[in-house]
């Protein structure tokens, strides 16, 4: 027990010395070199498309605009007309019934029908 306590003892003093060694040195810092680099400039604020290339693209992305608006539009005047059917419907079956005969009614709903 003695020699392996002998052992352990001096593998341990070889860890403390080599924990005790100073740091190795900090390695070397990368130089860097400026160089100053010319630049030009031109006043073209669209230097990727000529100047006819760039109406053209501007004067399709306004029809495109337009054709959207039509359609938006469109959409939101169908969505008016089929509530006002569904609205006159109810209407005509619940608080108008009274008012209405029975003739006048079937061919009222028949033009709301043709017309959704």
């Amino acid at each position: 027990k003695d020699g392996e306590k002998k052992a352990n003892d001096e593998k341990k003093a070889e860890g403390e010395k080599k924990a005790e060694a100073p740091p190795a040195a900090a390695p070397a810092k990368k130089k860097y070199h400026r160089t100053q680099l010319a630049l030009t400039t031109t006043d073209n604020k669209h230097a990727g498309m000529p100047a006819e290339a760039l109406s053209s693209a501007a004067a399709a992305e306004q029809r495109m605009r337009e054709a959207d608006a039509i359609i938006e539009a469109t959409q939101a005047k169908r969505n008016e007309l089929e509530t006002y059917v569904y609205d006159t419907r109810s209407a005509l079956h619940d608080a108008l019934e009274a008012y209405t005969t029975q003739d006048a009614k079937e061919s009222f709903s028949a033009q709301l029908d043709n017309t959704e």
